[in-house]
């Protein structure tokens, strides 16, 4: 099939769409994104790294999260 004008303006983005990557979530005039902002990114990095080491390492997971319920048991236990 012979590529015509045509087929590349079906492919094209429609005026006034931009494209998602160009957005950074604050404007460029601002000095840089909000507290909430890096807030968010930071728990949002620290939870896929607790996801990656659960699906990779479970044991080492297992291990964490029985020590974490002895530790929270003994404290309940104590009181």
């Amino acid at each position: 099939m012979a590529d015509t004008a045509d087929d590349k303006k079906a492919y094209t983005l429609e005026e006034g769409v931009g494209r998602l990557q160009d957005e950074s979530g604050y404007s460029a005039a601002s000095s840089g994104p909000s507290s909430w902002v890096r807030c968010s990114d930071c728990v949002a990095d620290g939870l896929d790294i607790v996801r990656d080491i659960t699906a990779d390492i479970p044991l080492v997971a297992l291990g964490v999260a029985a020590l974490a319920g002895f530790v929270t048991g003994a404290a309940f236990a104590r009181r």
